[in-house]
């Protein structure tokens, strides 16, 4: 009886995994984790590539944030903008520019398929947390999740997402 607790409590031990996307240590690595509707995108996947598109964080207020994770099939584009200085250790939340001021905006491109765009409103958002931010390096890291909105209605969700950039 001793060896199969012994043998049950090592298998689950052992088959034990975590969701934490985040890097104790930023870098600014370039590396993007996370979610798209269920699906995993990750630079961790050497099959996805990673497009800064715009990385801009200013000490003085205001940042833009763009990246798109993409593979032959598929492109999930992110970007997420502020109208005031982000700050290492807080959260905010995205929603539309007039409640928060923070707002997401999901593009998914697909072959053979219509380019969706979808953004956040004041209804439906999520939130965003700094986990680093060094001007002098030029590091941004942070954890998000959101969903938008199609103008037809239709929601999309991003999880479990993680950023560690050199902007």
């Amino acid at each position: 009886m001793k060896k199969l607790v012994i043998l049950f409590t090592s298998l689950l031990l052992l088959s034990c995994s975590s969701d934490d996307n985040t890097n104790s240590t930023p870098t600014g690595s370039d590396t993007v984790t996370f979610s798209f509707n269920n699906e995993m995108f990750s630079t961790k996947n050497s099959d996805i590539n990673l497009e800064k598109l715009h990385i801009s964080v200013y000490p003085f207020g205001g940042s833009l944030i763009i990246f798109r994770l993409s593979n032959n099939e598929k492109a999930v584009e992110i970007s997420i903008g502020s109208e005031f200085k982000f700050e290492e250790g807080k959260s905010y939340a995205i929603n539309g520019r007039q409640t928060t001021n923070v707002s997401g905006r999901i593009t998914y491109y697909a072959f053979n398929s219509a380019t969706k765009w979808a953004s956040t409103n004041n209804e439906i958002g999520g939130t965003i947390t700094i986990v680093k931010l060094d001007y002098e390096n030029k590091i941004v890291a942070a954890t998000f999740e959101f969903d938008a909105v199609e103008e037809n209605g239709t929601i999309y969700s991003i999880r479990n997402g993680w950023f560690d950039l050199k902007f």
